[in-house]
């Protein structure tokens, strides 16, 4: 297994996944899992942000569209935040922002969720 290409922190029903490096279905494969856990806990809004990441493949979008699907499940919100103009265009292609909003900064995500100022 490669080594894992995110990092969740969250607190008050709210998580914040800060995608870093290279994201496969490899390194992003334990994500659905932990949104699962979180999602049983009651952590209902998320922030993905994308800013470290400067490339998703293809596996990964499916890896992504899997976790997405596991917080719909839960009727929780997702903002997506940290994307470049190719990322958009991807994400927009593959269906992420059916499930998802998207933010042009960390300030903004926050304040579409309502994330209290000491989460991130």
């Amino acid at each position: 297994m490669d080594k894992q290409a995110y990092n969740i922190t969250s607190e008050n029903s709210c998580a914040v996944v800060c995608f870093i490096g290279y994201c496969s279905n490899e390194t992003i494969e334990t994500l659905p899992a932990e949104f699962s856990l979180l999602c049983d806990k009651n952590v209902s809004r998320y922030i993905l942000d994308f800013s470290a990441c400067p490339i998703v493949n293809s596996l990964g979008i499916a890896t992504i569209l899997e976790a997405l699907l596991i917080i719909k499940d839960y009727d929780g919100q997702v903002v997506i935040t940290g994307l470049d103009a190719l990322k958009t265009r991807f994400f927009t292609l593959t269906g992420i922002f059916s499930l998802a909003d998207q933010a042009e900064n960390m300030g903004e995500a926050k304040q579409m969720l309502d994330f209290p100022e000491k989460i991130v």
